[in-house]
């Protein structure tokens, strides 16, 4: 049986942070030696001599981006290069080539390499016509074989090719992705992912075999994309898997972990004789699972080891007593390679901003957040030991709501505390306006205004001037020896200074803006709060004055009438809302039928927001594509049941009903479920014993299927296990989506 690979909880933390950016280009991932993140590592020489990876690699040049991936790689043993000191990271990784690298990076080649030579041959020979011209470099047959039994092998016997392997041809990006996932025992992971949204642009070449393996490839930072596409039918070069690879091993523990030692650098001794070994000697961590019980060891280094500290290249010397490291180890147990950094400290920064949207586990703990700051949408992940404080009280999650205004503490990008109700640590100088009578000025020699006092509120206040102020009579600017008392004066007043003197009252700054309305608050008697509204690409809150207008069709309603999703006019006097005008919602609803082409998710946590969907209307050509606004509070349904905006896929039939600002508020999806009967000619199962892929002969062409892993299956009207169906049983299937969803054994091989 097919052993299961585990993923690391904190390395998986941080992979999902980095995913939000969704980043493109052969980008690598933040450091931390916790995690063991490749960063871009360069070479520098030990004791004089060459680079090391040059030595083993001539066609890898220093500032070849893949250099670190490779790099580990090939310190790991898990990709060896052609021979002669070449790795080719220019050349297509084959369809054999990701089987053998499949299965050693999970630790199997020395199962696979045990395998009876017999089976060897009999298994990959009886599967594929075009054995006999399957390369037999070492390892290769049974690497082969070994994927066949376990069931990795499936996701590269899509393409429709049949009984035929080829070998050499070049592995899709979409292939290289599943196989590494299963072979990882990821499968169901990604089985719990078929309906999770993919935010790129070519989302819908993602074939409905590998959704969930994308979804969570995706998830996991281990598939990034580039120029907002995920290119999954292109190849992939030999650098690009190494990256991969990389990716992967930082998720899982494989063999090759078990020769990375993580400790404190006790010593570093350096021979003048270069015949003489150099060696290391640290204090292994604890928890690096070494044997002895936590005292120094001692490691011999390899001739050109390299050493890199915080990401750059370094000298051997540079390694000095105190650095933390990991070491990376040869099968003779010499080190390869020293990974440093200088600085392990987290850093910690606050930001202020306000809350938009919020997201929750099924505990109802906090786990992300969407904030409004410095006029951009931030999304942050938020850490299970998050502390959250409401005027210096212990709060729970459900304190953090959308409108209020928090500072949120972060570490390495992670939320670790929010304070609602405190003022931030560095507090903004506040801006006031008074407007008041003058009963005295102060005038410094050269005329400038040093202060003024105003009776304003029946009482009389003396205010200190700033080094500069603007004083203007009906918008032009005058001298201070022309506020003479018993004018009336508008003073802006910040922090504590005058820096703005108006003579007569200051007219309200009066503006207009329109665009969604995102969310509305109310007061707990009923009156308008504040808006969020979505214009101009941002989301942006507005505060209510204490009176607002608000009208429908020109006739007054209350700030209950007031709904997600519809389009508002707001008039701002001095940055309130003091009138609210709601375009009217037409009775009549307008519908388009069609087939979806694409669905484009928003960037945000709340998908809907920004989303749009396009369609070839009914009886239209791909020439009348059309493409609709969704509204934030769209209803969806799938085959009558309701559904998340991101399980409507491209090829399902929609209607779609729009408001009168042409956004869709309903989408009815459905699509079809096709019958295929014919005899098992090839069974693909996983570990478990799940039907992975059928392979049916039709009578007219070999057709093979993809198999839900919730799919049923019946045989004499009773449902039975999936290990049920076999080569030579007849069956009929249901189809959905080019998934098998139901298996019905109609006659048993040989009845």
């Amino acid at each position: 049986m097919r052993k299961m690979r585990w993923l690391h909880p904190v390395r998986v933390a941080v992979a999902v942070a980095l995913v939000l950016a969704l980043a493109g280009g052969p980008a690598l991932a933040a450091p931390g030696l916790g995690v063991l993140k490749k960063l871009g590592l360069g070479f520098g020489p030990a004791k004089g001599g060459p680079p090391w990876l040059s030595s083993w690699f001539s066609d890898v040049s220093a500032d070849h981006w893949a250099l670190g991936d490779i790099s580990t790689v090939a310190a790991k043993g898990v990709m060896k290069g052609y021979g002669k000191g070449l790795f080719g990271p220019r050349n297509h990784v084959t369809r054999l080539e990701i089987v053998v690298l499949a299965t050693r990076l999970m630790g199997f080649e020395d199962e696979a390499l045990a395998l009876d030579p017999l089976e060897v041959a009999a298994l990959p020979g009886s599967t594929f016509t075009d054995y006999p011209a399957i390369p037999a470099w070492p390892g290769a047959h049974e690497c082969l074989a070994y994927a066949l039994q376990h069931g990795y092998l499936w996701p590269l016997m899509q393409g429709g090719d049949g009984p035929v392997f080829r070998a050499n041809a070049p592995a899709k990006r979409v292939e290289v992705i599943v196989i590494l996932l299963e072979a990882a025992g990821l499968g169901p992971e990604a089985a719990e992912r078929l309906g999770a949204p993919i935010l790129f642009k070519d989302a819908d070449s993602v074939p409905p075999w590998a959704w969930g393996y994308v979804a969570l490839a995706i998830e996991l930072g281990i598939l990034r994309g580039y120029d907002g596409k995920l290119h999954l039918n292109k190849p992939v070069t030999r650098a690009e898997t190494a990256a991969l690879l990389n990716r992967l091993d930082d998720l899982i523990q494989t063999p090759a972990d078990r020769r990375i030692v993580e400790g404190t650098v006790a010593g570093v001794d350096i021979p003048a004789d270069p015949a003489v070994a150099s060696t290391i000697t640290i204090i292994p961590d604890t928890s690096g699972g070494l044997p002895g019980s936590g005292g120094e060891e001692t490691y011999e280094l390899a001739p050109a080891v390299a050493v890199i500290l915080d990401g750059e290249p370094a000298d051997l010397t540079e390694v000095t007593p105190g650095l933390h490291v990991a070491l990376y180890l040869d099968r003779d147990g010499k080190v390869l390679l020293i990974h440093g950094e200088t600085e392990s400290e987290p850093s910690a920064t606050e930001v202020v901003g306000m809350v938009l949207v919020t997201a929750h586990d099924e505990t109802g703990s906090l786990t992300g957040l969407t904030l409004w700051v410095d006029e951009k949408v931030r999304v942050y992940l938020v850490s299970p030991e998050v502390v959250i404080t409401v005027d210096g009280e212990e709060a729970p999650a459900s304190a953090v709501v959308p409108g209020l205004t928090v500072r949120v503490t972060l570490e390495d990008g992670v939320v670790v505390a929010i304070a609602i109700g405190e003022e931030p640590s560095e507090e903004p100088p506040e801006e006031e306006k008074v407007t008041g009578m003058v009963l005295e000025t102060d005038l410094t020699p050269d005329g400038e205004l040093a202060g003024i006092t105003l009776w304003h509120d029946g009482e009389a206040e003396t205010f200190t001037a700033a080094d500069e102020v603007e004083i203007t009579r009906d918008g032009e600017e005058v001298p201070a020896a022309e506020l003479e008392p018993g004018l009336t004066v508008t003073l802006t007043v910040v922090g504590g200074e005058v820096v703005k003197v108006v003579i007569g009252e200051e007219p309200p700054e009066v503006t207009e803006v329109e665009g969604l309305i995102v969310e509305v608050f109310l007061t707990s008697d009923g009156r308008l709060a504040s808006i969020i509204l979505w214009h101009d690409g941002v989301a942006e809150t507005f505060e209510a004055a204490a009176e607002v207008d608000i009208t429908l069709d020109g006739e007054p309603v209350g700030a209950g009438d007031i709904s997600r999703g519809r389009t508002a006019r707001l008039t701002l006097t001095d940055g309130m809302i003091t009138a609210v005008v709601l375009d009217p919602t037409s009775d009549e609803v307008v519908t388009v039928e069609g087939t979806v082409t694409r669905v484009t998710l928003g960037t945000g946590t709340v998908p809907e927001l920004g989303a749009t969907i396009s369609i070839i209307p009914e009886g239209g050509e791909v020439a009348d594509e059309e493409t609709y606004d969704v509204a934030p509070d769209v209803t969806v349904t799938v085959n009558g049941e309701p559904a998340a905006l991101g399980e409507v896929r491209p090829g399902d039939h929609v209607v779609l009903e729009l408001n009168v600002q042409d956004q869709v508020t309903v989408i009815t999806a459905t699509y079809t479920v096709s019958e295929v009967s014919g005899t098992v000619v090839g069974v693909v199962v996983d570990a478990g014993g799940k039907l992975m892929t059928l392979t049916i002969d039709t009578g007219e062409e070999h057709v093979t299927f993809a198999v839900d892993p919730s799919a049923k299956v019946y045989h004499d009207g009773v449902e039975v296990e999936h290990g049920e169906v076999a080569a030579g049983d007849t069956v009929t299937v249901l189809v959905a989506r080019g998934m098998v969803t139901t298996v019905t054994i109609t006659a048993k091989a040989g009845e």
